[in-house]
C-alpha cells in the first residue's frame, strides 16, 4: 500500500512495509490516526480487517472476515465505523466497528429484495452517510435507492426507511 501526494512529480511512499499482503480497501478512521485495511496474506485466502498508522507501519489485524465486506467510517465529528456484518438471506447486516479493535454490535438489518445477495459484488452496494446517522443501499442494475436510520431500534415501531426510485 502506497500513498503519494497530489503534486504533480511527487513520490510513492510506502505505508505497509510487507510485500507479503495484499489491501483491497482503505479508509480513514474518523480521528484520522489510523488507516484501515482490509486484505489477505499473499496466496491466501484468509480476509482480514488490519490497522496501521496514518503515516504507516506493520499491519495489525483487528480481526479475521469470512469474505470480502464493505465499511465506512465518518469524520470526528460523527465519531462513526460502519462494516457489514453476518449476512441472513435477503438481508444486509450493519454493525459497529471499532477502529481499536474493540467489540462489534449488530446495529441494522435491512430487508434486500426477496432471492438476492447483499455482499461486495453482488446484488446490492451501500456507503454510510458523512454524519453517520444513514445508510444508503443502491441495488446493481436497478433504479431503486433504499435510505435506512442506523439509530433507530428494530422494535421501535418508528418509520426509519425511505425507498425512492431514480428514473
Amino acid at each position: 500500500m502506497y500513498r503519494q501526494a497530489l503534486e504533480p512529480g511527487s513520490t510513492p511512499q510506502l505505508v505497509t512495509p510487507t510485500s507479503k499482503m495484499n489491501f483491497y480497501i482503505a479508509r480513514f478512521s474518523p480521528d484520522g490516526a489510523s488507516l484501515l485495511l482490509e486484505g489477505e496474506p499473499y496466496g491466501s485466502r484468509t480476509m482480514g480487517l488490519y490497522r496501521t498508522g496514518r503515516n504507516g507501519g506493520v499491519p495489525q489485524l483487528l480481526f479475521p472476515l469470512d469474505r470480502m465486506v464493505n465499511f465506512w467510517c465518518t469524520n470526528p465529528a460523527a465519531d462513526r465505523c460502519v462494516i457489514e456484518g453476518a449476512s441472513a438471506k435477503d438481508e444486509l447486516v450493519i454493525t459497529s466497528l471499532d477502529p481499536l479493535g474493540g467489540a462489534r454490535q449488530e446495529l441494522r438489518r435491512i430487508r434486500l429484495q426477496a432471492g438476492s445477495i447483499g455482499g461486495v459484488g453482488f446484488d446490492y452496494t451501500w456507503q454510510l452517510s458523512p454524519d453517520g446517522a444513514w445508510i444508503a443501499v443502491v441495488r446493481r442494475h436497478g433504479n431503486q435507492i433504499t435510505l435506512a436510520r442506523l439509530d433507530v431500534r428494530q422494535d421501535s415501531g418508528r418509520h426509519a426507511e425511505a425507498r425512492c426510485t431514480v428514473p
